[in-house]
């Protein structure tokens, strides 16, 4: 195949895409649409080889590359020449760059190509004073309150959440822009920012923060001795997470079974009824503190591995894993979560899977190849298709949101999917949430955040009765898109909702399915949740840092896996507009998981594919002094993120006159020297040394300041302010989806609705008459604040010192 033709095959096949950028961000959207079969072009301007060569090789997968200096005139000309011929344009440059090359998306729209999406992804708004700061991802990260935990102080890591999903924001918004293109003839400006997507990845703590109603106690879950990691024999650990009343009951049978018959016998002595019925919510927490014991004498007999044969087939009990080894055993079982790239310059490159699998419609896993030499041509062929006109028959004005007119209904529990379906709702889609009628605590706090903007309905579908009144509310519906999380699509076929099932109904919809562990390999069958994701993927052991593995608190597995379903979706509803054919996509937990650890992955390939470069006579930089690090200090007047390069970090600290800052971590070793003054002497001391350009401190931003400050303000975030929430007594804060579309924008979608709050009426229009109020799953009944503050603070306390939080 010449290097300049395109793949053959995926659900975006034909689709032309620019690609400007650095480090994660745009090469994690473009990645996402090569996968899908686009024609990627990477554009590699002076100064994006400065980051990491091998983290470059990764994301450029199935891309073509083509270096342009901007600063050339015919190189100028080039790349104007291929952005007017692109249907999308994808970048996350600082504010200004791009049109400093004398490209300007609208004025592109109006002369050259209508039907142009372009993209940006900068790591702040532009009229935020911070968007002048190095662009280190640590600074975005304490900007979006990424570090905060549900108790304590901030907590560092260096995981490349804001970056990878902005990533996945802009390709859901460039998707959505697509379908509105479909409709309008016209293109549009998509724009969100590492600092928002932050914040979105925070939506859980910020909710608690923020003052969760008096009848939720989230620690009181954190805490339970049913969900965290356990001690085994040969000093690792494995994480069990059995939180549903089934899964409880079933390991006691299979202890007892393994010969434990005394150590059972005592568990079900100790443990009470309410605990049996919701191990979510332990009665107490002595009740709590013997479990733990008696657990923790059964796991020491063994070693990880053994348990997770023994137990992991069943119940969420897995080995924790590095993301190394995880990469490693899911390629030996069989998995879609990793693959191997042939790159031409590194040579064999392990790599995260494909996002996203359509099973007619495989992903493009390629290498990546250059076509410096073959640019011309390929820009010629671009220019050879004109740019569509826009239909006259479609004023803008007559589509206020993308997805208006979108139906989507929504069989999805607990966040991965309902967040998928929430995505869609702020794109503008009409959705229907049909869940069974539980009463789980933990269930309806997740309801809070991820059902905004949805229809909700309760309805026990797992009857005969139930399913004949789903899929008379199919029909009624009719919708475009059907969103299904089970543990695997065997079990969605007993419901009855398998893919075959769907698409004899309507062979037109864009059925999308989320678990975690995907539909390929040994693991496929296996139950999963974010706790255990984070355990098998990687991510506590570096949250950890080489200790006790730690659960990362925030859920950003199953909101990344979320996206993704959501950009699953739209590509099944980009097609749909196209063809009239419906499609079957997936997409699961341990790959998101990968993904946000591709830094991580990149680093542990380095030394080899320096050494492979080198044998090839190309010479790679691999000066350690250039590597941006970060942490986070406490000083005088609160925590302050510093981010910088390392030898500019050890020139700043020893023009400071701080000890040990020569050493290998600077920060580290200086850590306690910030306490003495505030972060004005710091910064000033920054500028003394002359490093001011790369090395830059942010305060921690504060919660209620962020909620308080008015529309306007400098640090205030668009997608964040209080709402009141139906059955909540007072306010809560809100997070909003940080993608905004400039000709289409999302919807000011409301909070959600009580659970089944719906029923009634939804059902109605399928002839079940039920009283007002049927089918509403109850919050919890608010206590006493002093009541409810002591019982939240014990188990919190609790949860701390368990190592949960």
């Amino acid at each position: 195949m010449v290097a300049a033709d395109p793949p053959r095959q995926g659900l975006l096949e034909g689709l032309r895409v620019v690609e400007i950028g650095t480090r994660i961000a745009a090469p994690i959207a473009g990645l996402l649409l090569a996968e899908q079969g686009a024609e990627v072009i990477r554009v590699m301007t002076p100064g994006a080889a400065d980051g990491d060569p091998v983290l470059d090789a990764l994301l450029a997968r199935g891309k073509m590359e083509a270096e342009l200096d901007p600063g050339r005139e015919e190189d100028r000309a080039m790349l104007q020449r291929l952005v007017a011929a692109a249907d999308v344009v994808i970048e996350n440059l600082e504010p200004g760059r791009v049109a400093g090359w004398g490209i300007d998306f609208e004025e592109l729209r109006a002369r050259a190509n209508p039907r142009l999406v372009s993209c940006s992804s900068p790591p702040f708004e532009a009229d935020d004073p911070r968007s002048e700061l190095p662009d280190h991802e640590a600074l975005s990260g304490m900007a979006g309150l990424l570090y905060e935990k549900p108790l304590g102080p901030p907590r560092y890591h260096d995981f490349p959440i804001g970056s990878v999903m902005a990533g996945l924001f802009a390709a859901n918004g460039i998707m959505a822009a697509l379908v509105a293109r479909e409709r309008l003839g016209h293109g549009q400006h998509i724009g969100t920012t590492l600092r928002e997507t932050n914040l979105f990845a925070q939506i859980l703590s910020i909710l608690i923060k923020s003052g969760m109603p008096r009848g939720f106690l989230p620690f009181k879950m954190v805490g339970t001795p049913f969900m965290g990691p356990w001690l085994c024999k040969g000093k690792r650990y494995i994480y069990l997470h059995i939180t549903l009343p089934a899964h409880n009951a079933r390991i006691l049978e299979m202890l007892e079974e393994l010969g434990y018959r005394e150590r059972v016998r005592e568990l079900r002595a100790v443990m009470s009824d309410a605990t049996a019925r919701d191990p979510s919510q332990v009665g107490s927490i002595g009740e709590a503190k013997k479990l733990k014991r008696i657990y923790q004498q059964i796991f020491l007999t063994r070693t990880p591995d053994e348990w997770e044969e023994l137990l992991g087939q069943e119940l969420c009990c897995i080995k924790i894993r590095t993301a190394e080894e995880w990469l490693r055993d899911a390629a030996a079982a069989g998995m879609s979560d990793s693959c191997t790239v042939d790159d031409p310059l590194f040579g064999e490159l392990m790599a995260p899977g494909a996002a996203v699998v359509a099973p007619e419609h495989p992903p493009v896993i390629r290498s990546r190849v250059s076509i410096d030499g073959e640019l011309d041509q390929l820009v010629e062929r671009w220019t050879e298709r004109p740019a569509s006109e826009p239909d006259p028959g479609a004023a803008p004005e007559q589509m206020e949101h993308p997805l208006q007119g979108i139906r989507v209904l929504d069989l999805s529990r607990v966040i991965a999917g309902p967040c998928a379906a929430r995505i869609l709702a702020e794109l503008g889609a009409e959705v229907i949430s049909v869940q069974s009628p539980t009463t789980l605590d933990w269930a309806l706090s997740f309801h809070l955040l991820f059902n905004a903007g949805k229809k909700s309905v309760t309805l026990d579908f797992t009857t005969g009765e139930g399913k004949e009144k789903l899929w008379d509310l199919m029909d009624d519906f009719r919708p475009h898109a059907f969103i299904q999380n089970y543990r695997h699509l065997d079990l969605a076929k007993t419901i009855g909702v398998d893919p075959e099932a769907i698409h004899a109904r309507d062979p037109r919809i864009a059925y999308t399915h989320l678990n975690a562990y995907g539909n390929e390999g040994i693991w496929k069958d296996r139950p999963g949740f974010e706790q255990v994701v984070q355990a098998v993927s990687g991510i506590q052991m570096a949250y950890g840092r080489g200790g006790v593995p730690r659960l990362l608190p925030t859920p950003v597995i199953d909101i990344g896996s979320g996206l993704l379903g959501a950009f699953a979706t739209l590509l099944g509803i980009y097609r749909q507009m196209r063809t009239g054919a419906g499609t079957v996509a997936t997409t699961h937990l341990t790959t998101m998981a990968l993904f946000f650890q591709v830094d991580t992955i990149a680093r542990g390939q380095r030394k080899s594919c320096i050494a492979t470069a080198r044998a090839k006579g190309r010479t790679i930089d691999d000066d350690a002094g250039r590597e941006v690090i970060a942490d986070i200090v406490r000083t005088r007047e609160g925590h302050v993120c510093v981010a910088g390069p390392r030898d500019d970090l050890r020139a700043w600290l020893e023009h400071a006159g701080i000890a040990g800052a020569g050493r290998d971590d600077p920060l580290v070793t200086a850590a306690k020297s910030f306490r003495w003054r505030g972060i004005d002497h710091w910064r000033g001391t920054v500028e003394a040394a002359g490093v001011g350009a790369t090395v830059a401190l942010i305060a921690a931003p504060r919660l209620k300041a962020l909620l308080s400050e008015p529309p306007g303000g400098n640090h205030r975030p668009r997608q964040l302010r209080r709402r009141d929430y139906p059955g909540c007594p007072t306010p809560l804060a809100f997070v909003r989806a940080p993608v905004q579309l400039s000709l289409t924008p999302t919807a000011d979608v409301a909070p959600p609705p009580m659970r089944g709050a719906h029923t009634a009426e939804i059902l109605g229009r399928i002839g079940v008459d039920l009283p007002p109020g049927s089918g509403i799953a109850p919050y919890p009944e608010s206590k006493p604040f002093l009541i409810w503050l002591g019982e939240a603070l014990r188990w919190a306390y609790f949860a701390w010192r368990s190592g949960n939080i």
